[in-house]
């Protein structure tokens, strides 16, 4: 007989540590670790279930096949290839038969999830693909959604096209992974299915779900509902609040202080549609602070996130960061280019008497400036570097006699790489406020991109911008769970900066 549990894990509550303590608990009962079934829709969740049961019982990835997200299990089961899907130039090709133009990026991220743009052709197919996950008729979708600038004929148009093209090349795309796997109606054989951030999976993804659970003998379902906060994807929080009545809540919290317990038990009484539950902060107290603007926060110590409910506040304070020389890192990227970056430490190394390996000097030659009379190394001679032993090390010296390098190795690395003016004042302020590092101490991220994260000082702006201030009258549950979200990213101090918006969020 199969048995299931839902697991609600609040803040900070130790979810992943329960999970791995279940496969523990599976793998001394003797359950082979390719029969245990590891989920989520989420490449982020799936590489730390990797990362920590490689880490506690020796795992390689070859060990446990069936740790990975649902569109990667749909893909993978259903013998799809990368050349399967669909990609820049099939969306240049539909945006042509359209008349449309499509970002250059994906229409989704690496999770499969949707991303928000301002071109014409994006909009049409974020809905056309909305209205799959969520498994409701395109018309239905349509009004549901109620923009006035997307006009329905032309929506029926793409959804035409897009499908004729598909059918025609041969083409899947990522609701393709799970859609055709869910109307195959079967997976791997599992002895155990966990399904992790089950609060964040869509109507169809749920399809999938009880498609990998027939072949299960025991499942797992974890998240926490408080924390759902991508119904813009197509989520319906109601699917894992009604999935089983076997119900744990882990309920002592190693992050949140008690004074932000205190402040997002206000926030998760807000909320209409939820699962009760009770959970303990840390015993430290931590603290509160408010600010009228977050130029009056001191973050020269410590580690520091700054968080934003739109990117429109990230991309202002950023270029105040970097008019004032801070280094910062956005969304998960640094604010001086990485390639850059990696070039100057290792001009560092040569002009400190050290080696280089030739794959190293590659690196260093593309981002070195090759004609005119900024030249700092010979036009072509970066293929000399290919012919060399990859274990042979290079100095500067080596390099200038054999791989045609120009640049005197006492020139100041911002006069060595292929800089804007800009860039190169920038670095030179970097400089003098103690120089450049991969890992700066102040990161800037959406609150739906630190879902997950952590820091040990939390900066978070209540100017919200207005769609999603309407969203908030509208439907204020899914705004009420993103800054519950949001304060509870803090190991220690949250610094709210309240916003004379007329759009912001009541904290």
């Amino acid at each position: 007989m199969q048995s299931e549990q839902l697991i609600f894990g609040p803040p900070g509550c130790g979810k992943t540590y329960t999970l791995m303590e279940i496969i523990r608990k599976e793998l001394e009962a003797g359950t082979p670790p390719d029969r245990i079934g590891f989920v989520s829709f989420s490449r982020k969740s799936i590489a730390e279930a990797r990362d920590r049961a490689g880490n506690a019982f020796a795992l390689q990835e070859r060990d446990t096949p069936y740790f990975k997200t649902l569109h990667s299990m749909g893909f993978h089961w259903l013998g799809m290839k990368t050349d399967d899907i669909i990609g820049h130039y099939d969306l240049k090709q539909i945006g042509a038969a359209m008349g449309m133009s499509f970002d250059t990026r994906d229409v989704v991220d690496q999770d499969g999830l949707m991303q928000l743009s301002a071109k014409e052709g994006n909009k049409y197919l974020t809905l056309i693909q909305r209205s799959q996950m969520r498994m409701v008729p395109l018309e239905q979708e349509f009004n549901d959604v109620g923009d006035y600038n997307i006009k329905w004929p032309l929506l029926q148009k793409l959804d035409h096209v897009y499908t004729s093209y598909k059918q025609e090349t041969g083409k899947y795309d990522f609701t393709d992974m799970i859609k055709l796997m869910v109307e195959q109606g079967r997976g791997p054989s599992l002895e155990v299915l966990i399904v992790d951030e089950a609060q964040d999976l869509t109507p169809l993804q749920w399809e999938q779900v009880k498609v990998l659970k027939k072949y299960a003998n025991r499942v797992w379902y974890a998240g926490d509902d408080d924390q759902a906060i991508f119904r813009y994807t197509g989520v319906d929080v109601r699917h894992m609040l009604g999935i089983c009545d076997n119900i744990r809540v882990l309920d002592q919290s190693y992050r949140v202080p008690k004074s932000v317990h205190d402040l997002s038990a206000k926030l998760a009484g807000r909320i209409s549609q939820r699962q009760p539950k009770e959970w303990k902060s840390t015993d430290h107290e931590g603290s509160i602070h408010y600010h009228m603007d977050v130029h009056e926060i001191d973050m020269n110590d410590g580690s520091w996130t700054v968080m934003s409910r739109t990117m429109a506040n990230l991309n202002k304070l950023g270029d105040q960061l970097q008019a004032a020389g801070i280094l910062y890192k956005k969304n998960g990227r640094l604010s001086f280019d990485e390639d850059n970056l990696k070039a100057m430490h290792l001009w560092e190394d040569l002009q400190n008497g050290e080696f280089i390996s030739p794959a190293e000097a590659s690196k260093l030659y593309e981002c070195l400036p090759k004609r005119g009379d900024a030249a700092r190394v010979k036009w072509g001679m970066a293929k000399t570097l290919e012919e060399c032993d990859p274990l042979k090390p290079l100095t500067h010296q080596a390099l200038v006699d054999d791989h045609g390098l120009l640049a005197n190795i006492n020139m100041p690395s911002e006069d060595l790489l292929k800089l804007s003016q800009d860039e190169k004042q920038y670095l030179k302020a970097i400089k003098r406020r103690g120089g450049i590092t991969a890992d700066p101490a102040i990161k800037l991220s959406t609150i739906h991109r630190m879902k997950g994260g952590e820091d040990e000082n939390i900066v978070l702006l209540t100017d919200m911008g207005f769609l999603p201030h309407r969203t908030l009258q509208e439907s204020p549950d899914d705004e009420h769970r993103v800054f519950y979200t949001a304060v509870t990213r803090t190991k220690e101090n949250l610094h709210i900066v309240d916003s004379e918006s007329k759009y912001r969020y009541p904290l």
